[in-house]
């Protein structure tokens, strides 16, 4: 008898999706909202953490080595990588957090050029350039890009250009930045590119080095 209703409760929930498929769509969607929260939350603990000061960070081997923590879903996306960085510099922030900034950002790279279909030619290129009063560094991948009418939205929370996204990602990483001083910027051409800047304020020491120079 206990199977019995075991198996009657099961038809009647297929039964429930067969016939509420938007209903189910809203318990995944909030489902995947609430991983995403519990990871944002989890990057936020470290703010917390002893080891968690702002401090010059060395960006290249900061970022090569997030790289090399990322989880690829396949070996062939490590390849569409290439980092741009020559010689030494460093930068206020948080080394754990610059981790999960790229970890967001390529993340995003990644959906953007499977849904583009250009998996076979993926590109994600990062790079830094300098100015007196800034380190800027880009990514940017050629994805499927972003709708000009959405750009103004992308760093909003909960707000999401992919079908299943939770609108977590970039507002973490604006969150981030703004911690660092910085500030993040976003600019796409449909069906070309995306690329994502991330303005680091110069280290006083290079500052003063750039004015005399």
């Amino acid at each position: 008898m206990p199977n019995s209703s075991h198996a009657a409760t099961a038809g009647l929930a297929e039964q429930r999706k067969t016939q509420f498929p938007g209903r189910q769509a809203a318990k995944d969607a909030a489902a995947d909202t609430v991983g995403a929260v519990a990871g944002t939350g989890t990057s936020l603990f470290f703010y917390h953490r002893d080891d968690c000061h702002i401090q010059p960070v060395e960006i290249a081997p900061a970022i090569r080595s997030a790289i090399q923590r990322f989880p690829f879903k396949e070996q062939a996306q490590k390849s569409w990588i290439h980092v741009d960085i020559d010689g030494d510099c460093s930068v206020n922030a948080i080394p754990v957090l610059i981790d999960h900034l790229i970890f967001n950002l390529l993340k995003n790279c990644i959906y953007a050029i499977q849904a583009a279909g250009r998996g076979p030619c993926g590109e994600i290129r990062i790079r830094l350039a300098a100015d007196r009063h800034r380190q800027s560094l880009y990514l940017r991948d050629n994805g499927q890009g972003i709708p000009t009418a959405l750009l103004p939205r992308v760093f909003d929370p909960f707000f999401s250009t992919r079908a299943n996204g939770t609108g977590l990602g970039l507002h973490f990483c604006r969150s981030v930045m703004n911690r660092f001083g910085g500030a993040i910027h976003c600019r796409s051409v449909p069906g070309e590119f995306t690329e994502i800047v991330l303005e680091f304020p110069r280290l006083e020491s290079e500052a003063a080095q750039h004015r005399r120079s």
